[in-house]
């Protein structure tokens, strides 16, 4: 683990060097204006968006998938269900997201979650919010309540958040609260010896 002073001087550094010469596209390497995230407009267009149609309650795109009882999904029917989330919790109405995790868009996911590229989590989180909103329509579809939707970031531990110096789905849900997507809430805590998200499952 990198002792909490070191990693203070090497994210001071970061930032000093940045506004030097600003870091190059996470995606491409290619350079990008000063001032601006380190993502070119280029890789930004070229997101690969989620195919349509998609299981309301997971987002997973329904064409190539059989369904439970092995027939075929019509793909005229949006609120077909996948089968592939049966067997989540019962609370869970509906996820979205706005892109598949490939190319340009998992390079800026990584480049923000490990690679401190915190400038990032305004266009991330921007791209966002039409996802939020599906979401919070079919929850208050499903529920009969249209309150306003509750943004609960994922916590970091204590030990994670002195070393990365952010928590980068706080920053995303700020975002999101300041779109008027939801209130933004921390209302959850990380205990001590919790898995790591991207190492779960």
């Amino acid at each position: 683990m990198i002792p909490p002073a070191v990693a203070r001087l090497a994210r001071s550094a970061g930032r000093f060097l940045a506004q030097l010469a600003p870091p190059p596209c996470v995606s491409c390497q290619r350079g990008v204006d000063a001032g601006s995230p380190p993502l070119c407009s280029r890789c930004r267009g070229s997101f690969p968006l989620l195919a349509e149609p998609r299981c309301p309650r997971c987002a997973e795109p329904t064409g190539g998938v059989g369904s439970p009882d092995g027939g075929a999904y019509d793909r005229s029917a949006p609120t077909a269900r996948c089968g592939i989330c049966e067997d989540w919790p019962g609370p869970v109405v509906a996820t979205d997201a706005p892109f598949e995790f490939t190319g340009a868009a998992a390079a800026a996911v990584r480049a923000l979650k490990y690679r401190r590229r915190r400038a990032l989590a305004s266009t991330m989180g921007r791209a966002m919010v039409s996802s939020a909103g599906r979401v919070a329509n079919r929850l208050a579809s499903a529920t009969g309540r249209g309150a306003r939707p509750i943004l609960v970031p994922v916590p970091l531990s204590r030990a994670r958040l002195r070393e990365r110096g952010f928590n980068q789905a706080h920053d995303l849900a700020r975002v999101l609260e300041e779109a008027g997507a939801g209130e933004l809430r921390d209302i959850l805590w990380r205990g001590a010896g919790a898995a790591r998200q991207a190492a779960a499952g």
